[in-house]
């Protein structure tokens, strides 16, 4: 396709896809016009942002924790023996590690996944807004890349359709707390990744309610991620999709519906 006239320094900072006038065009978050959506393969912080944040009751007394934090390890280092499944050295795999105190690393990782655009190119659809679409046929199990953004704090009031959840700390409980543990304290620790304007090509994947791909919650060497893993083959030319979550829809002021048109669709 004919690469749309805009004249940039820096063309791999941006994203670029098709339109369905088969020209490349700039892919933009807030403006229509502006390029205001950064092409970032990692986390940032906002340190100010974090300096009056309490010390998470799922950090343990640890050498390697320095709060309040300064740079984005200081809050997503993986601890603990829970989703402490490792991402290894390869991307686009589906090899894992699980040894706690493996070398691997998450600048290891980073490089690996920055061809994502050999297996997938980003496509303006019809009525979705722009779309991943597959370039290479890939197996369930294969990890695609991870979430990446800017760390904010979990009181953040904010928001936007790019904000996900991270736990932090030793996860042994994550997700299991009631009313009674909040009352004595206790609390899921988390943070947002915030892929608004600063993120990586996993911020464009659409909903489906039959996705191909889910975020879970892995590690890359000593670092926590949301890594993007196929649950279902995906085949070249299929869009590769993920589900939002049900309460994505159930919460959503704007009256938008999904609309995969999947049996079963939460619409």
């Amino acid at each position: 396709p004919t690469r749309h006239t805009y004249s940039l320094r820096n063309q791999s900072k941006y994203f670029w896809y098709t339109g369905l006038d088969n020209n490349l065009h700039l892919a933009t978050a807030a403006s229509k016009s502006r390029p205001d959506l950064i092409q970032m393969n990692h986390y940032t912080i906002d340190a100010a942002s974090l300096q009056n944040e309490q010390y998470p009751c799922t950090f343990p007394a640890h050498p390697k924790l320095t709060w309040p934090p300064k740079q984005p390890i200081d809050i997503v280092r993986a601890i603990g023996t829970d989703y402490a499944d490792c991402v290894a050295d390869a991307c686009f795999s589906r090899k894992r590690c699980k040894d706690l105190n493996c070398t691997h690393s998450f600048s290891t990782f980073q490089n690996a996944s920055q061809d994502w655009e050999k297996h997938f190119e980003l496509r303006e659809t019809r009525d979705r807004g722009i779309g991943v679409i597959a370039r290479t046929s890939l197996p369930k199990g294969t990890v695609l890349g991870f979430y990446a953004g800017k760390l904010l704090s979990s009181k953040f009031s904010g928001t936007n359709d790019y904000l996900m959840e991270l736990g932090i700390g030793d996860l042994a409980s994550y997700g299991l707390l009631d009313d009674e543990d909040e009352e004595r304290g206790l609390k899921d620790e988390m943070v947002f990744i915030d892929g608004f304007k600063q993120g990586n090509w996993t911020r464009f994947m659409n909903h489906s309610c039959n996705a191909h791909a889910e975020f879970v919650m892995m590690r890359a060497g000593e670092t926590r991620i949301m890594a993007a893993v196929l649950r279902k083959p995906i085949e070249e030319g299929e869009e590769l999709t993920v589900s939002y979550g049900e309460s994505y829809w159930l919460h959503r002021m704007d009256g938008m519906r999904c609309r995969c048109g999947m049996p079963r669709c939460v619409a």
